[in-house]
């Protein structure tokens, strides 16, 4: 059970010890102030709220700070507010000055809220009617929550599998909580809210960790408002909000933006971006070769094109068992990074991919939301037949899924074929012309779990010619046939079928075997009339099958 936390500590006046902090420091002037907002509003880290601008963190991880950019790190988060009063300097005189521009008699009577951002301050800084709570006032149509910690509140995370940080809850969650007698609740590995009593996911949680009550890149607002006293309808669970005499609440905000915790997919909002950046989508595509499978990951921006100007590394971590593990670091290079699977050819495996800005690019980009891509390796193989008036192309894909070939001969796109899924083949016939040709099939599957998959192969069209000897045959002679098959580029093998029709009497086959790629015989005695020849070279690889016909008169 979590309950609403007053500070009872006081600011560090006077000199501030020097903090090392892990997120990036705001400069005094930077401190978060939106329009409206009558204080500016600031997180830090180290041992105690100190309410100094220049300890203010631009970015982090709740109840994790420092440790790099992964949510890993040890530090506290502390709820806190610029107590300069626009000064270099905290005092008695600047924090009195401070609470004055709040509303606020002291820092116990000080809350926070997290809404969503509005653009003119409409959630951040609503109105109040007298005895309405913090849950009530900051329900912003049922998204907003509230902490139940106060000034220099603390959030500390653990290494625990359920570790949840903080709860924050909405109207509806701490008001069915109460209803149900304030069950004790712990969280699970899930993240999910627990009864203590019975083991069981409860059906009337109290709230959600701040680590995924939000889906990453979601802007919202930390609100710090006056509070008047807790709420005795919830059992004095949630503060009352203190008005400021026209039906307004005294509020001062920080805009932020959630951050995904790399290579965690639960904790989609395990960290905060103050203002300015946001996090980009991450696209993947998973190719395979004959030495391996390769996932390339690519950066898209708000345009949804590809962020060309995002540096850092892209963070590949294989999920087993549903639990991610320790990643794999790839540098960024023209928005994208490619992972090698070297050896990786069957099964299925499954990543979270999350891409992490270095602090050149932390400007402009957040941490993303981690990216599941599941691979599924495919091989495909290519056949190439020759024929006399088209050639057979054809592209088997294993394991057999949905899916296009596109076939090329170099460079050149020559035709696509759907993949039948009972036999995993695709199959295109074209006329190839008499020259080497490369051909290369490249499968893209529909389902993007699997990989795209190519084979190449190199073949030769050859020509065929026949002569006769002698040039004009008269009935009753044995003319001879010269054939030669010709493969530009290679030497041919093989065989030919020769297919000996006359004008008259039985046809005759002959099988002959190259030499040189040529073959010279004697053909049966000649019959007046027309006599056609029909060559059928067989093909030896990598030269195709070819056909030619050839007549001639008989006198």
């Amino acid at each position: 059970m979590t309950t609403f936390a007053r500070s009872r500590s006081r600011l560090a006046l006077g000199v501030v010890g020097a903090l090392v902090l892990a997120g990036a420091l705001l400069n005094p002037a930077d401190a978060a102030k939106p329009d409206g907002s009558r204080i500016p509003i600031q997180v830090e880290t180290g041992s105690s709220a100190t309410g100094d601008p220049t300890h203010a963190l631009t970015s982090g991880w709740w109840g994790h700070e420092g440790g790099g950019n992964n949510g890993t790190g040890t530090g506290s988060t502390f709820l806190s507010l610029d107590a300069s009063n626009g000064t270099n300097t905290v005092d008695d005189t600047t924090l009195a000055a401070t609470l004055l521009a709040l509303g606020a008699p002291d820092l116990d009577h000080i809350g926070y809220a997290i809404v969503p951002t509005t653009s003119n301050g409409s959630n951040e800084d609503p109105a109040v009617v007298a005895g309405q709570n913090a849950a009530e006032v900051f329900n912003a149509g049922g998204a907003g929550r509230v902490l139940y910690l106060g000034f220099g509140g603390a959030m500390n995370g653990s290494t625990l599998a359920n570790d949840s940080v903080t709860v924050v809850s909405s109207k509806s969650e701490v008001e069915a909580w109460v209803a149900a007698g304030r069950p004790l609740q712990t969280f699970n590995n899930n993240l999910q809210m627990v009864d203590v009593s019975s083991g069981n996911v409860s059906l009337t949680p109290q709230g959600k960790s701040i680590l995924n009550a939000w889906p990453a890149g979601t802007n919202l607002s930390l609100v710090a408002f006056v509070t008047n006293g807790m709420d005795p309808d919830l059992d004095n669970q949630v503060p009352l909000v203190a008005d400021d005499g026209s039906g307004k609440a005294k509020t001062a905000w920080m805009p932020f933006t959630t951050v995904g915790k790399p290579g965690n997919a639960l904790r989609t909002s395990a960290g905060y971006q103050v203002a300015g950046a946001y996090a980009p989508t991450i696209t993947a595509t998973a190719t395979s070769t004959s030495t391996g499978t390769s996932l390339k990951a690519t950066i898209k921006n708000k345009a949804n094109g590809t962020a060309t100007d995002a540096t850092g590394t892209l963070q590949f971590a294989q999920v087993i068992g549903g639990v991610d593990q320790t990643p794999t670091s790839v540098p960024v290079s023209g928005g994208a990074a490619t992972l090698s699977l070297s050896g990786f050819t069957t099964g299925s495996r499954t990543y979270d991919i999350t891409y992490v800005p270095d602090a050149p690019a932390q400007a402009t980009y957040l941490t993303s939301a981690p990216k599941r891509v599941t691979v599924n390796p495919t091989t495909v193989s290519l056949s190439i037949t020759g024929g006399s008036t088209s050639d057979t192309l054809k592209a088997t894909v294993s394991p057999k899924t949905a899916g296009k070939v596109s076939f090329k001969d170099g460079t050149t796109t020559i035709g696509t074929a759907t993949v039948s899924t009972s036999t995993g083949i695709a199959q295109y016939k074209k006329l190839l012309s008499a020259k080497k040709h490369t051909i290369t099939a490249t499968f893209t599957p529909t389902n993007t779990s699997y990989t795209v998959s190519t084979a190449s192969k190199s073949v030769y069209k050859p020509t065929i010619s026949i002569t006769k000897s002698p040039s004009t045959v008269r009935h009753g002679t044995s003319p001879k046939l010269t054939i030669k098959v010709v493969a530009t580029g290679t030497s041919v093998s093989g065989t030919i079928k020769v297919t000996y029709d006359p004008a008259s009497g039985s046809t005759k086959t002959y099988t002959l075997t190259l030499s040189g790629g040529a073959k010279t015989f004697t053909l049966p005695k000649a019959v007046a009339g027309t006599t056609k020849i029909t060559v059928t070279y067989n093909g030896h690889s990598p030269v195709l099958a070819a056909t030619k016909t050839y007549s001639y008169k008989v006198t």
